[in-house]
């Protein structure tokens, strides 16, 4: 299963397990986020596409830390 999400102008197709550089938060490493702005979601043959969101999905990311 896949997502494809909205993060300021940039948009990023995500998997679970994949690591993925965005702008920076000011949120503590270990700490869970969730990306609300949720295009599309797909797999198994079947795909969702908002208009503009897709109503009620969201991404559970945990943060790693800065990138240095």
């Amino acid at each position: 299963m896949y997502a494809i999400i909205s993060d300021g102008n940039r948009q990023y197709r995500v998997e679970e397990g994949q690591e993925v550089v965005v702008s920076y938060r000011d949120v503590p490493a270990g700490e869970k986020f969730n990306f609300e702005s949720v295009l599309a979601v797909g797999g198994a043959g079947d795909t969702k596409l908002g208009s503009p969101l897709v109503s009620g999905a969201t991404v559970a990311a945990e943060v790693l830390g800065p990138e240095k």
